[in-house]
């Protein structure tokens, strides 16, 4: 048995504007596919019920090159509603926006990327936040599209 939360069913709950939460990755819990991003390892998972619709942010720092997946619906049946894999480690973090539902859980699997640069296992801290206004992107980015 790895992390506590190392499967859907033992997700380990998020409140919305409270203060990072810390996890560790030093378990192997083996190789994931996932068609955001090839070559992923290791998974923890945490749930956030929207207790308000709005716009939130998730975040991540951590000090291996982190991949988030958000799901909604239940460990059994889940549908994927985004992926986020900017390959960037520690630093400022990375930040997700999306706008959620009352009432709704959602699912976010945290996955660590295989053969690519940072550490091999480490730390990391997620938190959801309300967001007010979305973060502007530039009129000419390419990649606007893929949020």
């Amino acid at each position: 048995m790895g992390n506590t939360n190392d499967v859907c069913t033992r997700s380990i709950d998020l409140v919305l504007d409270q203060a990072c939460k810390n996890g560790t990755s030093f378990t192997n819990s083996g190789q994931i596919t996932n068609p955001c991003t090839p070559n992923m390892q290791n998974t923890y998972w945490y749930q956030y019920v929207a207790n308000e619709s709005g716009l939130i942010s998730i975040k991540t720092i951590a000090d291996y090159n982190v991949v988030k997946t958000v799901f909604e619906g239940s460990c059994t049946a889940m549908n994927q509603l985004l992926c986020d894999d900017d390959d960037e480690f520690g630093f400022d973090g990375e930040e997700i926006e999306m706008n959620v539902q009352a009432g709704k859980t959602y699912f976010i699997r945290l996955s660590q990327k295989v053969n690519t640069y940072g550490k091999p296992f480490g730390v990391h801290c997620i938190s959801v936040n309300k967001k007010a206004t979305p973060k502007l992107i530039p009129v000419h980015d390419l990649c606007a599209c893929l949020l």
